[in-house]
């Protein structure tokens, strides 16, 4: 939400780690506990990149 609303995507925070750090973080840990199929983790990846500011 808060990128959506403007907030910059190289921004860290306290851990020195951006939005997309964490937001690649947590898609991976979905990935690994089973919670996520890979090719759907791949997917959501993907499609936010732009936002997350991510290659």
């Amino acid at each position: 939400m808060l990128l959506a609303a403007g907030a910059d995507p190289a921004a860290l925070d306290r851990r020195g780690e951006t939005p997309g750090d964490s937001y690649g973080a947590l898609i991976e840990r979905l990935v690994e506990e089973g919670s996520l199929p890979r090719e759907r983790a791949d997917q959501l990846l993907a499609a936010n990149a732009p936002v997350l500011n991510v290659p």
